[in-house]
This record gives structure tokens, C-alpha cells and sequence, in this order.
């Protein structure tokens, strides 16, 4: 799953973008977008998009890591905080910066983080 998820956010923004609502850039780039401002313009960009290709690669390496050397309490550790974060990030986006929509692609990596 992980390296479809790479490899789909090098090559396209098409499924990255069915994740996050539009939030229409602006000048001061506050930390929470004004309600107006929400669903004009794409979240995703190809920047964006690649670093969280890098993202999903390197949790998936340490993941994997972890699943071989499973007696290691520091490369476990390492691997349960690749979740933690994933669950955070999914977590602020749908409930802090409302940059999600509540929906399938959304869900999908809530449940498997959680």
C-alpha cells in the first residue's frame, strides 16, 4: 500500500487531491484559512505531494524494519510514533485546519494509524 501511495503521488495528484478540500492561497498564509477562503482552490500541489511520497516511503522502511526486527523496543517505538504522527496529521487536518473532508480516502489511513 505504501509504495502504490509513492509512487501515485510522484506520478499524479489526482488521488492525493480526492484527500484535502481546497484552501485558496493567500498573502499572510494564516494557520487557520478564513471559512470564505475554504473549497476554492486546489490544497495539493506537486511540492506537496512528492514530500508526502517521501513521508509514506520512509514510514513504510522504518515500518518494515520494525516488522523484522520485532524484539527491538527502539525500532518498535520508532514504528508505533510513524502511526502517531500519521493519526495526528489526519486528525488536525480533518478537526483543526478542516483542510479534509470526512470521506473514504480520509478514513482509510485514519483507521490504519489508529
Amino acid at each position: 500500500m505504501a509504495i502504490f501511495n509513492t509512487v501515485q503521488n510522484f506520478a499524479t495528484l489526482k488521488l492525493t487531491r480526492r484527500l484535502y478540500i481546497g484552501v485558496a492561497p493567500t498573502s499572510s498564509k494564516p494557520l487557520l484559512p478564513a471559512p470564505s477562503t475554504r473549497h476554492n482552490a486546489p490544497t495539493v500541489t506537486g511540492l506537496q505531494a512528492r514530500t508526502f511520497a517521501a513521508w509514506t516511503l520512509t514510514a513504510a522502511v522504518v515500518r518494515g524494519y520494525a516488522a523484522y526486527n520485532i524484539h527491538s523496543k527502539v525500532v518498535y517505538d520508532m514504528a508505533l510514533f510513524t502511526y502517531l504522527i500519521a493519526f495526528g496529521h489526519f486528525t488536525s487536518e480533518l478537526f483543526i485546519f478542516r483542510t479534509a473532508k470526512f470521506n473514504v480516502p480520509v478514513l482509510s489511513p485514519m483507521i490504519v494509524s489508529s
